[in-house]
């Protein structure tokens, strides 16, 4: 069974593009539920988004049984 959270990097549209298919990596990380119960969350860091995947994926296999 794989997790409801992933992580991955960060996209933005980017500065004066005017066909909306312009998007570049924007230095941050998100942190996303992929059932959609939870928002998501921007990370500074992978290091940051790292350790918030294995807290998400410690607390799945703990409420399991």
């Amino acid at each position: 069974m794989s997790s409801r959270f992933v992580i991955e990097p960060d996209y933005s549209i980017q500065e004066g593009c005017r066909c909306g298919s312009c998007w570049e990596y924007n230095g941050n990380w998100l942190g996303i539920d992929m059932d959609d119960v939870e928002e998501d969350v921007i990370f500074n860091t992978e290091q940051e988004a790292k350790e918030w995947l294995a807290k998400k994926l410690l607390d799945e296999n703990n409420n399991r049984g």
